[in-house]
């Protein structure tokens, strides 16, 4: 192949990676604008208790409710801060929420693709389409397998999940890229951004911090003394998590949930549950075996452009890569301890499914990498292998595009049920504030907008006592409220 063959070859597959990132980010994040409120959105609104505050007070009010909270029911300080003073209902509205669930996915899409890339632009400075390829399949794995629609499409959930999270990775980024010439300007930004993310669930914490101590360990490694810098950083990680962990509201909030009984010995067990579950479904239902091979692939190609003097610090990554398949069971231990079982919420199944496809990633990308440079010549006879056993599974998996999550999201934004559904959102809500104050309602299942899929859709159960209804009926001013589901 000629050059300029090559040079067209790398321009078009920039351009179609590209086109296939900004398709997937616009769908999910157009389908998170009709995002609507859903349980712990009216409770955390009622127990802030103020509406339409001057900017200065309502600020005084959302620290004191966060202090609060770290107190008396979890750790969580800047997931709670983030609850209060983005809090559609206390400021403004539905225009408010759909502005946070925008923010919430385009954060979060933008912080996991520059991660991905700062680190690519670790392993080298060359071949961007490479880089662009490797983006683009870490985007189909987050939107590809499940929506996540405790994630995208709910208020709470990303206050405590996804926020936080896109703060983690970018105080990732900043550690990643504090060796260089703003190296202490970024080292501040990524203590910054870690007091903000070990601040939200701990299961950012369990990611975060890890995650964390392999870069400061492959620092250490690849420069044979420790940096105060690196230190500093890592030493910030762990106490904002430490303050997160430590906060008498956790204990408060695990009494609750756990009878007694319950010993670390079970949330071990549990924890291997949770990650083996999580695993098996990536394996057995999705095509994550054929992306993982892709992946080796890349890092192969990686491997032909790098310096016999680089190959030392690629083998420190793939033993540390190989350490951070951890990373999964240090996330899920957390929600093991904290609710005692094996149940866990699409939330947390986003938390862990996350951390085995980042972890993963890095580590397949550079045991290509390895495979490369250590085998010389006889590296395309693996490669071939690679590229048959990826195909095989791509045939075999039973994987279609009739599965893909983000193209069934993009066919029911098509079809209107999105629009739909948030409008007769919107024509409910004001219903409910047309009742009788101080009364008990009664509202017909029928006055509901018909569910759709890939959706966190609104609801109020029959049982006028069940936790979410009384903040429900105290929002809108009555007595107690149920649904009719005759």
């Amino acid at each position: 192949m000629t050059d300029n063959a090559r040079r067209i070859l790398r321009w078009l597959i920039s351009v179609l990676c590209v086109t296939a990132i900004l398709f997937m980010v616009i769908t999910v994040v157009y389908a998170s604008s009709f995002s609507v409120l859903v349980a712990e959105d009216f409770m955390h609104a009622v127990k802030l208790n103020v509406y339409n505050d001057s900017l200065l007070h309502y600020i005084k009010v959302c620290l004191t409710y966060a202090i609060g909270e770290y107190l008396g029911w979890q750790g969580t300080y800047s997931a709670m801060f983030i609850q209060a003073i983005l809090s559609p209902l206390n400021t403004f509205g539905l225009p408010m929420l759909r502005f946070n669930m925008i923010l919430n996915s385009v954060l979060l899409f933008s912080s996991v693709l520059l991660l991905v890339f700062t680190a690519m632009r670790k392993v080298s400075n060359e071949l961007i389409h490479v880089k662009l390829f490797i983006m683009t399949l870490v985007c189909f794995m987050i939107v590809g397998y499940e929506a996540y629609t405790e994630i995208f499409f709910w208020f709470s959930g990303a206050a405590s999940f996804s926020f936080p999270l896109s703060f983690m990775l970018l105080g990732m980024i900043f550690f990643l890229l504090s060796d260089g010439k703003k190296g202490m300007m970024c080292a501040v930004l990524s203590i910054v951004c870690a007091f903000i993310a070990m601040g939200g669930t701990l299961m950012v914490a369990g990611m975060g911090c890890p995650a964390a101590m392999l870069v400061y360990l492959y620092r250490y490694l690849d420069n044979k003394k420790i940096s105060r810098r690196d230190a500093v950083i890592l030493i910030s990680w762990f106490l904002f998590a430490f303050m997160n962990g430590i906060a008498p509201g956790n204990y408060k909030r695990q009494a609750i949930y756990i009878d007694g009984g319950y010993g670390i010995s079970d949330a071990i067990r549990d924890t291997l549950s949770i990650v083996s579950d999580r695993w098996t479904f990536l394996l057995t239902k999705t095509d994550y075996v054929f992306i993982i091979c892709l992946l080796v692939a890349c890092g192969m190609i990686f491997g032909g452009f790098m310096a016999s003097q680089e190959i030392r610090g690629h083998r420190y990554r793939l033993i540390l890569g190989a350490a951070g398949l951890i990373i999964p069971f240090c996330t899920a231990f957390p929600v093991a301890v904290g609710y005692a079982g094996l149940d866990i919420t699409n939330r947390c199944e986003f938390m862990v499914d996350f951390a085995i496809v980042i972890s993963s990633v890095f580590f397949a990308v550079n045991a290509g990498i390895i495979i490369r440079t250590g085998l010389e010549k006889r590296w395309k006879i693996v490669f071939a292998a690679v590229c048959i056993a990826g195909l095989m599974s791509f045939i075999l998996d039973g994987f279609t595009y009739r599965d893909v999550k983000c193209l069934a999201i993009y066919s029911e934004l098509r079809s209107g049920e999105y629009s739909a559904y948030y409008e007769g959102f919107c024509d409910l809500m004001e219903k409910l504030d047309t009742y009788e104050k101080d009364t008990d309602v009664v509202i017909r299942s029928t006055e509901f907008p018909e569910d759709i899929d890939n959706f966190f859709a609104f609801y109020i159960a029959d049982d006028p006592e069940y936790w979410i209804n009384p903040y429900i009926a105290k929002y809108f001013g009555y007595k107690s409220i149920a649904v009719d589901e005759e």
